[in-house]
């Protein structure tokens, strides 16, 4: 999108941008995918895929899995991002407490603190971590690092090349459900210590969380499928029938007290390992502690009364993970379903947005967005839109432009009107008419005022004012002559001597009559002298 290239994609928790994610999990032999919109406070979940993998088995993996992905993407229609989840298999797990909780700073040491615990080295994975606790008052931060060794991420993107896609974030399946655990009230305000344990038909996937702090996390290499072999051995019958039986009955098959038997043996196999797994995590807690709960979901939550069974063959209360209870939040909003299945929970917690993930990102280094081509889309498109900027300037100029040339045009034309209406002007051009208006109307002016009072009466004021401002006797002025107009006045005559014109000149200035007095030097003279306006002040 261009926008978000310029504007920010949420304040907080309020998306300014509304955006349409599209969460994948890939498993064995589905691809799960949940469809999630996001605008202002709302979360809505739009649609769940799940697209089984053709059962062809002398086909690729890959093969198979990249033609479910592109299944999915033909029904979903339009999106912004692809987020996809790596399986917690492939990756190793290391929690480190930091004395600093500043993000970035930890990002700057990340890697050297967890290079001694790695199998493998560190310049062939990819290292990023999310904070489980901090603590603000003493600047510490307790962080789950997550390193994966980058076969596995080319691996895993293939799949969605082959589709024609190029995902936009790679996370870790059980990071994103621990967040989504996170999101769920019911869940995070009981502060429990809990064992989120996802069966599915070939892997097993335990999170260890203790008083809501992601402790460890361990997947075994088995699952629904390992049950039935199992059972299909004590039974002597095909994997296929031990599978559907499975599914039928569940651990419990009262018809058949043999085959129950059976099932119960294989189940009791199975969850020795989890047990295993559950009493090493409480082992490497620092503090004694125990298990309040069970959360279970995954393939092997559908199978009929396993919660039960597992409550009595662990003691520890088994619940099925209820994802359901996300959509008593407020915010959320479940559309064109009545409820969240029970296979798309590890989607959801992909696509689903969480502040503990929000920044976890495996594509790093060489799987790294171009940056040439970052900076060439953000360069393009400031191109693009200062030329729609400009653009848009030009254009609102010239209809600026066009309603003013035409709202002169009009006015002009009701000018001449007015000016022809009033014998003032036979012309059709503006400035002509004016003129010649202007004309008129000083004749009219001077006519006028050549007979007005007022202009009698100006005469005779100034004529009243010149007689007391000089004084004739003293100076033996011989006035010739005075004209008086309405601007000028101009008087002819002589003095008897200099000093006498000096007077005549004094008498003249303190008059104030005049806008200003030239400087008298013959004894005869003839002078124009320039009126002062009316209200004029010297």
């Amino acid at each position: 999108m261009i926008i978000d290239i310029f504007v920010p994609e949420k304040f907080g928790t309020y998306y300014v941008i509304p955006k349409r994610i599209l969460g994948f999990d890939l498993s064995k032999t589905y691809v799960y995918a949940s469809q999630l919109y996001l605008s202002g406070q709302e979360i809505i979940l739009e649609k769940f895929y799940q697209e089984q993998l053709d059962t062809n088995l002398t086909r690729p993996y890959s093969e198979r899995v990249s033609e479910a992905i592109k299944k999915i993407i033909d029904k979903t229609g339009n999106y912004d991002v692809i987020k996809t989840s790596l399986s917690s298999s492939v990756v190793m797990f290391k929690e480190l407490q930091l004395p600093f909780s500043n993000p970035e700073k930890i990002a700057l040491i990340i890697n050297y603190e967890v290079e001694s615990y790695l199998p493998f080295p560190i310049d062939t994975a990819i290292i990023d971590f999310i904070i489980t606790e901090s603590n603000e008052s003493e600047n510490t931060a307790v962080v789950m690092v997550a390193a994966v060794q980058k076969q596995y991420i080319a691996e895993h993107l293939s799949y969605f090349e082959s589709a024609g896609l190029n995902p936009n974030k790679v996370t870790v399946d059980l990071f994103d459900l621990y967040a989504l655990y996170k999101e769920i009230p019911s869940y995070t305000q009981k502060n429990e210590t809990v064992a989120l344990i996802d069966i599915e038909f070939n892997v097993t996937r335990i999170a260890f969380i203790a008083k809501g702090q992601l402790k460890s996390i361990r997947t075994l290499p088995k699952g629904i499928v390992s049950i039935t072999k199992n059972i299909a051995q004590l039974q002597e019958i095909s994997n296929a029938q031990a599978l559907e039986d499975i599914i039928r009955f569940g651990v419990e098959r009262y018809d058949s007290p043999d085959f129950e038997k059976s099932i119960k043996e294989a189940f009791n196999n199975y969850f020795k390992d989890i047990k295993f797994t559950l009493q090493s995590f409480l082992t490497q807690a620092s503090s004694d502690q125990k298990f309040d709960r069970i959360l279970l979901l995954g393939k092997g939550a559908e199978i009929n009364k396993i919660d039960n069974f597992i409550s009595k063959s662990l003691d520890i209360q088994c619940n099925l993970f209820d994802g359901n209870a996300l959509i008593k939040i407020p915010s959320v909003i479940l559309k064109n379903s009545t409820r969240i299945p029970r296979s798309n929970i590890m989607s959801l917690s992909t696509a689903y947005p969480s502040t503990i993930t929000e920044h976890f990102n495996l594509l790093k280094e060489e799987f790294a967005p171009s940056k040439a081509y970052e900076f060439n889309k953000k360069f393009l498109t400031a191109i693009t839109l200062l030329s729609f900027i400009f653009l848009a300037l030009f254009t609102h100029n010239y209809l600026q432009q066009r309603k003013l040339k035409k709202t002169i045009s009009t006015m002009e034309r009701e000018v001449i009107s007015t000016l022809n209406q009033q014998d003032l002007s036979e012309e059709k051009n503006l400035s002509k008419a004016i003129e010649e208006a202007e004309d008129k109307v000083a004749k009219e002016e001077e006519l006028w005022f050549a007979f007005s009072r007022q202009r009698r009466f100006s005469f005779l004021k100034t004529l009243q004012d010149l007689s007391m401002a000089i004084d004739r006797k003293s100076t033996g002025l011989d006035l010739k002559k005075l004209i008086i107009t309405p601007n000028e006045l101009t008087f002819e005559g002589e003095v008897r001597g200099f000093e006498e014109l000096k007077v005549l000149e004094r008498e003249l200035r303190e008059s104030n009559l005049f806008q200003t007095v030239p400087t008298l030097q013959e004894l005869k003279f003839s002078e124009k002298l320039l009126l002062k306006k009316n209200g004029e002040e010297s």
